[in-house]
C-alpha cells in the first residue's frame, strides 16, 4: 500500500484554478482512484499518485487504530 493524492481532472474550458484533491491509500501499483461521492451517483476515475514517505503514516495509523480498538 501507499498513500497519495487523487486529483479531480479539470473539464475542458474550466477556468477554475483550484484543484479537488483527495488523500487516500491505495495499492502501490494504482494509477487511478474511483471516486463516487454518493450512493446513487456516477463514479468518476481520477488520476492517483503515491507520495513518498507517506508509507510511514500508514504504519502509524494502523498502530493507533489497533490501540483504539483494544480500548473498546
Amino acid at each position: 500500500m501507499c498513500c497519495g493524492a487523487a486529483t479531480k481532472p479539470k473539464a475542458e474550458g474550466d477556468l477554475d484554478t483550484s484543484n479537488t484533491v483527495l488523500e487516500t491509500c491505495q495499492l502501490k501499483e494504482a494509477t487511478t482512484y474511483t471516486y463516487k461521492p454518493a450512493y446513487d451517483s456516477v463514479a468518476e476515475t481520477w488520476p492517483f499518485v503515491c507520495i513518498e514517505g507517506a508509507t510511514k503514516l500508514v504504519g502509524a495509523i494502523a498502530a493507533v487504530s489497533s490501540i483504539l480498538y483494544s480500548l473498546n
